[in-house]
């Protein structure tokens, strides 16, 4: 357990290549975590004349060459990872970028938001250039997950008014008849809402703020990981398709709510993150 953010934490990612875990917070920082000695390894704050960029949201780029990061006033930042130097920075809205997503090719960029006029908005990003290719409107509340399909053809999203949307994302169009996208495989899952995790609302449990879909299996399956409103933590196989799946692991750890949930992919490790600010590491193997 580590508490030496000191508000809310934002964001997390997991940088493989160096196996550090990365985190954003409302003091304005973006932190360094050492997965093996669980410290804190360095730090950058950011700051400007007007006062602190509060980072909302972080992830890398596929090739870990890229790190994106969203600012609370709809700024986007992006930086060379291996000399971690400013790339570009601009901006297409003024309020806060809630959710950033790549591609696996790493091509386009999604960036979970809202647009002046307060709808929320999915911008879709050239990762190129950074040019503004598309806007996606129809998702009723605030954004809690994003995901891309393996084709990049499609972004699903989930709301925290119990809402799942697909959209076509070269199109630019809510899609409407999800019968015949049954069979498209999802690079990620991260929706608070949708078939994969219905047997955890049929069971009654607190709504989700957080969920992460492991790269690696363990044991042979999937793992689910969910964080939820009340700061407890769950793992389960995926997915949830029933009210009495038993999950392999659970706790109430967090005081306030789960806003972040990372896997490593070294080994059965799962990192997770609340708005007490405070980032806890659990071995989640089920030995």
């Amino acid at each position: 357990t580590s508490s030496s953010e000191n508000n809310q934490i934002t964001g997390m990612t997991y940088w493989k290549a160096k196996n550090v875990f990365l985190t954003t917070c409302e003091d304005g920082t973006l932190r360094f975590w050492n997965y093996e000695d669980n410290k804190q390894k360095d730090f950058l704050r950011f700051d400007n004349e007007d006062g602190v960029f509060k980072p909302t949201s972080v992830i890398l780029s596929p090739n870990e060459e890229k790190l994106f990061i969203g600012f609370s006033n709809g700024m986007i930042r992006v930086y060379a990872v291996k000399e971690f130097s400013l790339v570009k920075e601009f901006s297409f809205r003024k309020n806060p970028i809630t959710i950033l997503k790549v591609t696996s090719d790493g091509k386009f960029i999604a960036c979970a938001t809202t647009d002046e006029t307060d709808v929320n908005v999915i911008d879709i990003l050239n990762a190129d250039d950074y040019s503004l290719l598309t806007t996606l409107k129809g998702q009723a509340g605030a954004f809690t997950g994003l995901d891309w399909s393996k084709d990049t053809t499609y972004i699903a999203s989930s709301s925290l008014d119990g809402e799942m949307r697909i959209f076509h994302a070269k199109k630019g169009v809510m899609v409407n008849n999800y019968e015949d996208l049954k069979n498209i495989e999802w690079d990620s899952y991260s929706r608070t809402y949708g078939w994969p995790v219905m047997g955890y609302y049929d069971s009654g449990a607190e709504r989700l703020t957080a969920v992460q879909l492991s790269e690696k299996k363990i044991e042979s399956n999937k793992v689910l990981a969910l964080g939820n409103e009340t700061g407890e933590i769950r793992v389960y196989n995926y997915p949830i398709l029933a009210a009495n799946n038993r999950f392999i692991k659970g706790d109430v750890c967090h005081a306030g709510k789960v806003t972040c949930v990372q896997f490593s992919d070294k080994q059965d490790v799962l990192f997770t993150a609340g708005s007490e600010g405070i980032i806890y590491k659990w071995d989640i193997s089920t030995k």
